[in-house]
């Protein structure tokens, strides 16, 4: 192996990232039950993963085991002339229908403990009434066979 060339291929899509890792394992010289092993896989995974016609894809827990075992690091990086066409094929959205940080179920107030006559009541009769009557739905277990009014079909 070569230390004074540092290891460096440009992959754009998912296969030429398995082709990355697999001439990395060849520069390295390493098996790949070996690299299994030191990875931390199932004996064979890696096989699976790098062979021509893959029977797997690397998981979140197998792409990262992999990559530090072969001392890679992903870099993401723009490529100017794919990002000019998609932003001169792109619709513009209008900033004004977004909703960042909208959370359309918000948490709930905590149950109140009646812990006594309180010299306010309005506040806490609006508290109560906010919380919600979900725990007031009654579910009814239907028999079979039976229509909804309790007679027999």
């Amino acid at each position: 192996m070569n230390a004074a060339a540092p290891f460096c291929r440009q992959a754009v899509d998912y296969a030429g990232l398995v082709q990355a890792v697999r001439d990395r394992t060849e520069q390295m010289e390493m098996s790949r039950l070996e690299l299994d092993h030191i990875a931390g896989l199932t004996p064979g995974h890696s096989d699976k993963i790098l062979r021509p016609w893959p029977g797997k894809k690397f998981g979140i827990m197998s792409l990262g085991a992999v990559l530090q075992t072969l001392g890679l690091v992903l870099v993401i990086m723009e490529d100017p002339a794919a990002r000019d066409k998609t932003l001169a094929r792109r619709t513009p959205f209008c900033a004004h229908n977004r909703r960042v940080g909208n959370h359309c179920h918000p948490k709930k107030l905590p149950a109140i403990a009646d812990c006594g006559p309180t010299t306010d009541e309005q506040p806490a009769a609006a508290q109560r009434e906010s919380i919600g009557h979900a725990h007031l739905r009654v579910i009814e277990q239907r028999v079979k066979g039976a229509s909804r009014w309790g007679g027999t079909l």
